[in-house]
């Protein structure tokens, strides 16, 4: 049984394959000059030939957008698009959208107010977990993306 968890970005979209204590991830990076056409056609060709490609794939999860605030509403819109891209790409395998924020609190994962906070303890907690996360190429820090794809794979894998 493998579980494919997917953090979708117009920019970096994060892909984690988990099977049993086997985790492995792709980053899958685009371009602002390719356009938004392409973009998202890239991000689709690309993850459907990752889960044409996964044996046995029982469930493909994919991070929902859990708020929309002002500052933020285009980078939320563009992550809805990929998402709309991806379902209508994926082969028939059960999917479920799942916010990370749901992932947390069925996890335990607890988060003290503050900016950056949940993101920092879900690295920790990955790393928790026996993970050595890849290198943000933006920010220089353990990958978010990439740690917020491996526990939606853990959350998938113990509640769905």
């Amino acid at each position: 049984m493998t579980i494919i968890a997917i953090d979708p970005s117009l920019t970096r979209t994060a892909l984690v394959r988990k099977s049993g204590d086997d985790v492995t991830w792709e980053v899958y990076i685009t371009r602002p000059k390719w356009g938004l056409a392409k973009r998202l056609r890239t991000l689709a060709v690309r993850v459907r030939q990752a889960v044409v490609d996964t044996p046995d794939v029982s469930l493909v999860v994919i991070e929902q957008p859990g708020f929309v605030s002002p500052g933020r509403a285009s980078g939320t819109e563009a992550t809805q698009r990929v998402i709309g891209a991806l379902l209508a790409a994926l082969p028939d395998v059960p999917m479920e959208l799942v916010m990370v924020t749901r992932a947390r609190s069925a996890m335990g994962i607890k988060v003290k107010r503050g900016k950056g906070n949940a993101k920092r303890a879900v690295i920790a907690w990955v790393e928790e977990q026996g993970h050595t996360l890849p290198v943000s190429p933006v920010a220089k820090n353990p990958d978010d993306d990439v740690a917020d794809a491996i526990l939606l794979a853990y959350y998938a894998e113990a509640h769905l």
